[in-house]
């Protein structure tokens, strides 16, 4: 994977938050600026993984809210992996590039735990693509 450059990170104030944060176990950065092929206007894709445990849709709503407002000023497009359906959850892990991991054994717990949930799932995905695709 190649290196970053400053300008593809994203901003000192959504990364101090995330290390403060007690929630937030990983920053992974992901999509255009990780693969290549950014353009001048392209934003900067940025997953926050939670740990794991109940959080409610309004506890997770005003995370995301929280990082949104923090990030609005860098291009940053956050996204919470928690909320994230299955086969864009391994993308991340896929493609993805850790820009911080608090705890590496609980972030693997995570990866192997979605892993395990999208070879579950993976047969329908496909099957699914296929549909859309014969139907053109």
């Amino acid at each position: 994977m190649k290196d970053m450059k400053n300008s593809e990170m994203p901003g000192r104030e959504f990364m101090e938050e995330a290390r403060r944060d007690e929630n937030v176990i990983a920053v992974i950065m992901f999509g255009s600026r990780v693969r290549g092929g950014t353009r001048k206007d392209s934003d900067v894709d940025v997953c926050l993984v939670l740990k794991r445990g109940r959080m409610d849709r309004e506890s997770l709503f005003r995370t995301e809210l929280k990082y949104t407002g923090i990030a609005k000023s860098d291009k940053l497009d956050i996204s919470l992996f928690q909320t994230l359906p299955v086969f864009i959850k391994t993308r991340v892990l896929r493609e993805g590039k850790v820009l911080l991991s608090k705890n590496d054994e609980m972030l693997y717990d995570i990866a192997f735990s979605t892993i395990k949930e999208f070879e579950e799932f993976k047969k329908y995905y496909y099957e699914y693509l296929g549909a859309v695709a014969h139907a053109r």
